[in-house]
This record gives C-alpha cells, sequence and structure tokens, in this order.
C-alpha cells in the first residue's frame, strides 16, 4: 500500500477497503487525506492514537476480569461437571433398575442433556472472553476441554459402575 501511494500519488478507497483491520484502514485514510489534499493531519493523528489506546486498555481490562472466570469455567466443564454427571447417571441407571422401570432411556437422556451442556457453556465462555475471534476459532478452543469431559464421564461411568 505505502509503495503504491509514493509510485502513484494516489490511493483509491478500493484499496483501503481490501485492507482487514479496521484500525489500519483508518490510519491509511489519514494518510490519504494528508497526502492527497496536503492538509496538516497531526491532529487526526493525535486522536487515532489516543482512540487506539483506549481500545487496547479496555480490551486488556476486559480480558483480566474474564481471565479468571474463564479458568473457573474451563475446570468446571471440564473436570467436575462431567465428574458430578458421571456419578448421577450411575446413581439413576442403579436406582431406576432397581425398581423394574426402564432406566436406559432415563440414563441416555441424562448423558445426551450433560454431554449437550458442556460444549454449549464452552461455546459461550470462549465466544465473550475472545470476542475478535470467528466461530469456527472459538468452536476449535472448546474441543480439549470437551473432549477432556467426554473421558470423564466415560471413566467416571466405568469405574464408579464397578465399585457399585
Amino acid at each position: 500500500m505505502i509503495g503504491k501511494l509514493r509510485i502513484s500519488q494516489a490511493l483509491g478507497s478500493r484499496d483501503i477497503a481490501t485492507i482487514r483491520n479496521k484500525q489500519f484502514q483508518d490510519l491509511m485514510r489519514i494518510v490519504l487525506l494528508g497526502v492527497s489534499t496536503g492538509a496538516n493531519v497531526e491532529r487526526a493523528l493525535s486522536l487515532f492514537i489516543k482512540r487506539l489506546e483506549y481500545q487496547i486498555n479496555a480490551n486488556n481490562r476486559m480480558k483480566a476480569k474474564v481471565g479468571a472466570a474463564q479458568t473457573l469455567t474451563k475446570l468446571g466443564m471440564s473436570l467436575f461437571f462431567p465428574l458430578f454427571s458421571g456419578i448421577s447417571a450411575v446413581i439413576i441407571s442403579s436406582s431406576l433398575g432397581l425398581f423394574g422401570k426402564s432406566s436406559i432411556s432415563t440414563y441416555r437422556s441424562f448423558l445426551i442433556i450433560a454431554l449437550a451442556y458442556i460444549p454449549i457453556i464452552l461455546y459461550l465462555s470462549s465466544a465473550f472472553s475472545h470476542p475478535e475471534r470467528d466461530f469456527a476459532a472459538n468452536l476449535h478452543a472448546l474441543l480439549p476441554p470437551f473432549l477432556f469431559a467426554i473421558c470423564i464421564i466415560v471413566f467416571t461411568q466405568v469405574y464408579l459402575a464397578n465399585a457399585l
């Protein structure tokens, strides 16, 4: 962009629109205004820097506040919730089996709901703590804790069912 601006002394709005970073687009608009009109853009650059610093500070404050909550959410959703869901599933299965009722459908329904709850909460946590990421990146971020949660549920059921 800078090379094109130096050579042609012109940079169109179409060229600026191809830039993906919004802050860089704004900076290039200010530079284009200064180069094309010869106007003093010192004030505009100063305001741009102040706005950028404010946005960075606001993002850092939000990440600091959300960081601890996200750690607790990941720990809860990948360890404690699956552990207690596995224990509850074994209790449901064994207690309904004692009464002669169909425990399989209740047991499976409970596990499906528990397994559906985990990725929803993990995704929401990831999306709120990293709003700059797109859907796929947030989805990718929840896969390791979700897979760990599945392992915890399975191991809890296997070992607890054998213990009971």
